[in-house]
């Protein structure tokens, strides 16, 4: 009997690469907006995570959106009120994976029952990459850039005595803190340097407290302990606002982030070393958005 022929085996048919057109489609498509929140379970999955190298990395969606709300009109500390331009850049593609730059302003007033009357209106610049997989459609990290400049102007800005009775509620309402809540508590915060290690929120500080204040609002189970003036881990082992990791901002960045950070801010009359700019007022542009009109 005659053996049976192998059918020939045929090739697999690559795939085409994904290029420049189609990581910029499949991200237009996608609709990322950091403060659109409902959405947060498409635009992450559970090991994406976002890095700000002065205060921490959080993984997951409802983490990631915890912290981006601490930068949106849901914070006690201001309302947002306007955006400037986002200015994006392709730095590189892996795969499926876009890696995107992106360079955008948001403004802010700061809250007058916190910070005292006639609060600041600020506009910042934000310095971010997106590792966006333009198949499975998520974004994998997000690494975000401030100036030291920005992060002590803020901090300083919100430690007040009303923001420190904010915090010492939270510890003693929400956190079941044995002290007093007047007194001893304000004491203890104003006694702590506003940032550690030369400009980071993640040590031993009041910024790093008035941080995760906010969310230990409402998810004390998991960040009372990041609270407490003693170090405390908290459900998952981990010890927060007691020793700054030191992440090197620059070590996420390369020159050519830099450099469209600094044309950005040249663009929009803003000092990069400070990467803030204080304003007077602001405008309603063509599409709804709120802009800077004037800087001071």
């Amino acid at each position: 009997v005659a053996e049976p022929v192998a059918e020939p085996v045929a090739e697999p048919v690559a795939e085409p690469a994904i290029g420049p057109a189609e990581c910029i489609a499949a991200y237009q498509n996608f609709s990322f907006h950091p403060f659109d929140f409902a959405r947060y379970p498409d635009f992450f999955r559970a090991n994406s995570t976002i890095t700000i190298a002065q205060t921490g990395t959080y993984t997951g969606p409802e983490n990631i959106e915890e912290y981006v709300r601490f930068a949106s009109s849901s914070s006690p500390y201001w309302d947002m009120v306007g955006t400037g331009p986002d200015v994006k850049s392709i730095k590189s593609i892996e795969g499926n994976v876009c890696k995107f730059s992106s360079v955008r302003s948001f403004i802010y007033t700061f809250n007058e029952e916190l910070v005292g009357p006639d609060p600041d209106t600020v506009s910042v610049v934000s310095l971010s990459h997106f590792d966006f997989d333009a198949v499975e459609n998520y974004i994998e990290t997000w690494e975000v850039f401030y100036e030291v400049g920005f992060l002590d102007y803020v901090f300083n800005t919100i430690s007040t005595p009303q923001v420190h009775d904010y915090i010492c509620g939270i510890m003693t309402e929400d956190c079941d803190f044995e002290f007093d809540m007047i007194g001893a508590c304000q004491e203890n915060l104003e006694a702590l340097p506003i940032l550690t290690d030369g400009g980071y929120a993640d040590g031993d500080s009041e910024a790093c407290r008035a941080l995760h204040g906010v969310f230990a609002k409402f998810r004390p189970e998991n960040h009372c302990p990041h609270i407490a003036f003693k170090p405390t881990a908290d459900p998952f082992g981990n010890i927060k606002c007691y020793k700054s990791k030191l992440v090197d901002p620059l070590e996420m960045f390369d020159a050519d982030d830099i450099a469209l950070y600094e044309k950005y801010c040249e663009d929009h009359k803003f000092d990069p070393a400070l990467g803030y700019t204080l304003v007077t007022e602001v405008e309603e542009d063509a599409n709804g958005e709120n802009t800077v009109s004037e800087d001071v």
